[in-house]
């Protein structure tokens, strides 16, 4: 698209759209959030609200609907419920102060597992942002309800693993047992987790791939963040959605990468290592979790500093039995 053509405003509409594109943008306009192109026809069906049309540059009209701001959340909520993305723009000047186009920028975005709002959230039913990485090993699997502040992570391995392999010491299994440690202070300052269990080496008949799809049905996601590069494992992807029809987001790789994803939670947790949290020798969990953490930083804007803390479980914990 030739920006050069279009009006002032939507010359900025458009440059903030590109930067979403996968996110139906409201744009704050005087005391509307608007809509324009196919954001504004996608709003339009699914809201079951008037489409119309405005002058876009050059004499060419471009599809246009809009809500009201003061009764904006109601239409979110709406949007969230049917899997939609909503990217947030604000006017962040007076409009009787602007010379020239009124300065506008996003202030978050919100999707179905990052709702933190309780008037967007339907009654106590936790909202669970789901994070899975993938390898030859076995799976990584996060979780968070980010309104609550609550933040899980296991590790499913398949079957015949070694718990070296794993990213466990063996002699480390043998004889541990069950214990809550939340609350207790590391050596370098971290907040201990509640360790219920390290991770699943599937020793049953059940594949990794069978426990992962029960755990996530258990969890009933509201929405599922997978590494980009899993876009083209069609096999998986079957799998993953015929379990349930959850939302899928596809996130940069780099998010997931192990190294950067230790980062991204030492940051988060102020700490020096996350051996305070049992996930030192757990490469997979720490790709998944710092994933979340680093996702949630980039929609909502915020650091999510009401997350102090990560749980290390096993799904033994919760296995279920074959009928």
């Amino acid at each position: 698209m030739n920006l050069s053509n279009l009006t002032p405003m939507m010359r900025q509409y458009n440059k903030l759209k590109q930067e979403h594109p996968d996110s139906l943008l409201f744009f704050r306009l005087g005391d509307f959030y608007e809509m324009f192109g196919e954001d504004a026809k996608k709003a339009s069906d699914a809201l079951n609200i008037t489409l119309t049309a405005r002058e876009a540059g050059q004499g060419r009209k471009v599809p246009m609907c809009g809500v009201p701001h003061h009764s904006v959340n109601r239409y979110i909520s709406r949007l969230m419920k049917k899997g939609f993305k909503v990217t947030i723009c604000e006017q962040v000047e007076d409009p009787k102060l602007a010379k020239g186009i009124v300065k506008r920028q996003i202030t978050r975005t919100i999707t179905p597992g990052t709702v933190l709002d309780d008037y967007l959230l339907e009654g106590k039913n936790p909202n669970f942002l789901l994070s899975l990485v993938k390898s030859k090993e076995g799976y990584g699997l996060s979780y968070v309800d980010a309104s609550a502040g609550e933040f899980w992570t296991t590790q499913i391995m398949e079957c015949g693993m070694r718990n070296a392999e794993c990213g466990m010491r063996e002699e480390e299994e043998v004889g541990r047992e069950k214990q809550d440690v939340r609350g207790r202070k590391t050596e370098d300052g971290g907040q201990k987790s509640s360790v219920i269990g390290h991770q699943a080496s599937v020793k049953s008949e059940r594949s990794a791939l069978k426990v992962l799809l029960d755990e996530v049905s258990r969890i009933k996601p509201s929405e599922c963040l997978l590494p980009e590069s899993l876009k083209e494992d069609k096999t998986f992807l079957k799998a993953l959605k015929e379990e349930d029809s959850l939302p899928i987001t596809f996130y940069e790789d780099y998010a997931f990468d192990p190294d950067n994803a230790y980062r991204t939670l030492k940051e988060h947790f102020q700490t020096q290592s996350l051996s305070g949290f049992g996930l030192e020798d757990m490469p997979l969990s720490i790709s998944s979790s710092g994933a979340i953490i680093r996702y949630l930083q980039e929609t909502q804007k915020v650091a999510s500093q009401h997350i102090t803390h990560l749980s290390v479980y096993s799904t033994d914990e919760f296995m279920t039995l074959d009928a």
